[in-house]
């Protein structure tokens, strides 16, 4: 009986698609190589999911020292976003008002990515360039 249960148990284990890593990073369980692969939303310079890009894994209150990943690109993230690609299970609210100095509250227009989407054209939604703040929820 002892067996079965642990064997139950075990089985109840694999089948669990998700996992939190420290600091409550969420991670999805890769069935193929039996690792975590971290959850990330992508923002890029460019429409179509192209050009300069940034990935982000938890809530970032001001753009204005991210730099694009790779270092090569000129400029800040701040202000510069033009498509996202949100590989998450959670909602990420881009807001174009970043925190002001010694506040967690960011403010102004909003535009809010649901789970599992993109969007490869900001300017359908009124938010092309705006972006300077992101929440996850």
């Amino acid at each position: 009986m002892r067996r079965r249960f642990a064997m139950l148990c075990s089985a109840m284990a694999v089948a669990v698609p998700a996992v939190t890593l420290g600091g409550g990073t969420p991670a999805v369980a890769n069935s193929e190589t039996g690792s975590a692969a971290v959850e990330r939303f992508w923002v890029y310079g460019d429409d179509g999911l192209n050009g300069d890009k940034k990935s982000y894994t938890g809530t970032d209150r001001n753009f204005e020292n991210d730099e694009w990943d790779g270092g090569s690109a000129e400029g800040a993230v701040s202000d510069s976003v033009s498509s996202v690609d949100n590989n998450t299970s959670r909602f990420v609210v881009l807001y174009a008002n970043r925190a002001p100095s010694g506040s967690t509250v960011c403010s102004g227009a909003q535009y809010v990515s649901q789970p599992w989407t993109s969007d490869s054209d900001l300017s359908n939604n009124n938010f092309d360039n705006k972006a300077d703040c992101l929440v996850f929820r």
